[in-house]
């Protein structure tokens, strides 16, 4: 069993694309990263994990708040949605990027070997 309590906050930091500024239209600034860090709220607990919700219950019942995203996540999951402390939901955030860096390199790599062998291919016109 988890020591989660209903209503505990869980964290989820997600990065975003900000394109443009506050500043006036002469501005040059390009688009940059940013982070955000979500807050969930635990409204179920079950034995093997909790349930998430993104707005606290107006009457006390997470499910039938108007507008709720719930999901469950596990306690002893090895990949997990959000996290008990901001400090998790970090290394978390850490882990997913450095899982898309590897994907994307393999996938810049696939595309350069393509490009070699395109280059070094003959194809007969018909």
């Amino acid at each position: 069993m988890t020591s989660a309590k209903i209503g505990d906050v869980w964290y989820r930091v997600e990065d975003y694309l900000q394109a443009s500024c506050s500043c006036d239209h002469s501005c040059l600034h390009m688009p940059s990263v940013r982070l955000h860090v979500r807050e969930f709220y635990v409204a179920k607990i079950t034995p093997k994990g909790v349930w998430l919700s993104n707005v606290p219950p107006a009457d006390g019942n997470y499910i039938t708040t108007l507008g709720n995203f719930v999901r469950w996540v596990g306690i002893s999951a090895r990949k997990s949605f959000a996290c008990p402390s901001i400090n998790a939901a970090r290394t978390s955030f850490t882990a997913r990027k450095q899982r898309q860096l590897k994907i994307l390199r393999a996938a810049v790599r696939r595309a350069e070997e393509a490009l070699a062998a395109n280059d070094q291919a003959s194809f007969r016109e018909e």
